[in-house]
């Protein structure tokens, strides 16, 4: 996520949601108090397709990011 103001944004009662071609909603994060995007920069959550990945699966360079999630019984 992406922040293109000069202030802090806080992302707490925010929520990104995964959802399938048929509409219904598989994963959802929310987001906490200390999760905040800086000025001018990114919040980066990884979430389970990409957990563990040290470049095996063919997506490059895994990064380390903001936060983490995993919900292995919704399933991606």
């Amino acid at each position: 996520i992406y922040n293109p103001t000069d202030e802090e944004i806080n992302l707490e009662g925010l929520s990104l949601k995964y959802t399938n071609n048929s509409g219904k909603t598989v994963q959802e994060y929310k987001f906490e108090s200390e999760h905040t995007i800086k000025a001018n920069d990114y919040f980066l959550l990884r979430c389970e397709s990409t957990l563990g990945n040290d470049a095996d699966k063919g997506y490059g360079v895994a990064f380390e990011a903001d936060a983490y999630y995993d919900l292995p019984e919704a399933g991606i």
